[in-house]
């Protein structure tokens, strides 16, 4: 059974349609869908599970994680593939003006993570426990939080810490584009 995460309003509880307590009492495994915000997530999830903890048996919840990078802008949330995000990243722009010959300098930058530009360039964001970087780009300044093996340690260890009774991934296919994480879900 598959359900998302109760969402807060206010100071109270909004659960939809779902009835935690009598889905744990009777399914033997609830999958929890996170938040998908990464900006987010880690202080959404911790209300949650406390929300949840003292009306269920945390060992019957499963949290879904997902591999997918996100990048956010003003339109919402695009799910990508760690391969994406890195070449989001490495797009390559040529800022030389003048004519190209054999040994003429020329100025590449990184268009997305060049600081001088308003980019951020690449790094560690304390809140998403992700590799980040943040560029301006249609609709305004995009952030782009790159899934890797380490970012996947930090859910495993949110889930490990609350007491849930395991991962489930959202998405296990052999798909190249994707972060290998699978030492990391061994060592789990």
């Amino acid at each position: 059974l598959t359900v998302p995460a109760p969402t807060k309003a206010g100071v109270s509880w909004d659960t939809g349609a779902y009835d935690w307590e009598a889905l744990t009492r009777e399914a033997d495994l609830v999958k929890l869908v996170a938040e998908s915000d990464p900006s987010i997530y880690f202080k959404r999830m911790e209300e949650v599970f406390a929300f949840l903890d003292p009306k269920i048996d945390l060992k019957k919840v499963s949290l879904v994680v997902s591999r997918r990078s996100i990048e956010k802008g003003s339109d919402g949330l695009v799910s990508m593939s760690l391969f994406d995000a890195l070449s989001l990243a490495t797009t390559i722009e040529l800022r030389t003006t003048t004519q190209i010959t054999p040994g003429t300098s020329v100025v590449i930058v990184g268009k997305n993570i060049f600081q001088d530009d308003g980019a951020t360039g690449i790094s560690w964001d304390q809140v998403a426990f992700a590799v980040s970087f943040a560029y301006p780009g249609r609709g305004g300044q995009r952030t782009v939080w790159m899934e890797n093996s380490l970012s996947v340690a930090f859910k495993l260890d949110l889930a490990r810490r609350h007491g849930l009774g395991g991962v489930a991934f959202d998405d296990i296919s052999n798909d190249p584009g994707a972060p290998n994480i699978w030492s990391v879900v061994r060592s789990f």
